[in-house]
């Protein structure tokens, strides 16, 4: 399994540096006894050497010879063998193993050193010393085996340290990783101390300055998310009221052209059922026109309303036109022209479906329609003689209403010999003719 974690990867290189320390302690300490088995070998083979040297100059019989061998007899290290001129042994004496190491570490520390070769007397007889390395690498292992040990136990105390060091270390990078797969699991409110080492402290220091960036951008996120849900609120409710405003009085308008065309037909009245179609024709283009600019609006490509002064006298010949036994009047005595274009936009609404309520619903013989100014505002009344027991609640008059706010205007309705419908806007720059 591969390692994964920054500590597993640290420890391991604790416990790697550690072995290779055992190793080397271990290297040491075998090179220290194949020096020790070598100098004492050496040191007594010279030591045999010397010996020999005061032996009688010839040793007449064999007796002579073991009492030679006798002297060999007590040496730890040195085996001693004397031999006739023909080759014969006469004695051999060597030393007496108490234990014996490992013969892999025997091998390892015996040291190759010749034998040493003495003539003793005339006759040809000589003694042969060789080097016996048991008993002294005997004595070595056992060393040995304790400096392995302290070796070992002092490597397994450095990796334990170092271990710890490296965990207590290693401590607060664990608390910055915890830390920020808490965060990107989507919890804002996590913060790290910021003590501890510079280096700590300033990664701690830097992660709560991501967090709390984090946390702003969330909260301006949702700040966001609710103006959009509004915009889209506004923009839907929006483009109901345009419904309802123009393509409902327009839809109307066809409505009572279609069944007026219809009544024409019936009464022979060809020339009269001509024009009312070439009416009902232009109201369709009307239709057609404001659809496609609800259709522009919606695809971000506003298209330039005409005049207001110019919309309010469509509006007259179109409901002259519907309903052509009411008097439609349009008085304007201020420069509208200069209002800003929503303010002109929310005025032709306004004025649209006060209009559409007014002969649709309260069956007047006369409509009047002004704008005046008076101080810093602007005023469109519209008013008529109609019935006064129509509803003052529906659609419409929301829509209006919602329209007065988005300007800063109100919208006030009163009843008494028909309905008047007051709707006041801000705009200091309209100009007053009044007088002029």
């Amino acid at each position: 399994m591969p390692i994964q974690t920054l500590r597993q990867r640290l420890l391991l290189a604790v416990a790697t540096a550690s072995v290779v320390c055992f190793s080397f302690g271990t290297m040491i300490a075998m090179m220290r006894a194949t020096h020790s088995v070598r100098v004492e070998l050496s040191s007594a083979l010279r030591g045999a050497r010397d010996a020999v040297t005061v032996l009688p100059p010839a040793l007449v019989d064999e007796r002579e010879a073991q009492s030679v061998c006798a002297i060999f007899r007590d040496n730890r290290h040195v085996t001693a063998r004397v031999a006739s001129r023909e080759g014969r042994v006469l004695c051999e004496a060597g030393p007496l193993a108490s234990s014996s190491p490992p013969s892999w570490f025997l091998r390892t520390v015996a040291p190759k050193i010749p034998d040493v070769l003495l003539a003793v007397g005339s006759d040809g007889r000589t003694i042969n010393l060789s080097a016996d390395p048991t008993n002294e690498a005997a004595e070595r292992w056992s060393d040995f085996l304790q400096e392995i040990v302290v070796v070992g136990a002092l490597s397994a105390l450095m990796a334990g340290l170092c271990g710890a060091i490296v965990s207590h270390g290693l401590r607060p990078l664990g608390a910055l990783t915890s830390a920020l797969s808490r965060l990107g699991k989507g919890e804002a409110g996590v913060v790290l101390s910021e003590q501890g080492p510079q280096e700590v402290s300033i990664a701690a220091a830097a992660f709560n300055r991501m967090a709390r960036a984090l946390r702003d951008a969330d909260e301006r996120n949702a700040r966001l998310q609710e103006q959009l849900a509004c915009i889209t609120e506004e923009e839907r409710a929006a483009f109901a009221r345009d419904l309802h405003d123009e393509v409902g009085a327009l839809l109307f308008g066809i409505n009572t052209f279609a069944a007026a065309i219809e009544h024409s037909l019936v009464g022979g009245r060809i020339d009269t059922a001509s024009a009312q179609i070439k009416t009902l024709k232009e109201t369709t283009r009307s239709a057609q026109r404001i659809v496609r600019e609800m259709l522009d609006r919606l695809h971000g490509n506003p298209t330039c309303d005409v005049p207001l002064r110019i919309a309010l006298e469509d509006m007259k010949l179109f409901w002259k036109a519907v309903a052509p036994s009411v008097a439609i009047d349009v008085n304007i005595q201020c420069d509208i022209e200069s209002l800003n274009e929503e303010t002109r936009g929310v005025l032709a609404h306004v004025a649209q479906e006060a209009l559409s309520n007014a002969i649709r619903h309260g069956s007047p013989k006369r409509v009047s329609v002004s704008v005046v100014k008076e101080n810093s505002m602007v005023r469109l009344v519209i008013h008529d003689d109609g019935s006064v027991q129509a509803s003052s609640t529906g659609f419409g008059l929301l829509g209006m209403k919602r329209r007065a706010e988005i300007v800063g205007g109100s919208l006030e309705i009163r009843q008494g010999s028909g309905w008047t419908v007051i709707l006041s806007v801000p705009d200091d720059r309209a100009t007053s003719l009044i007088g002029a």
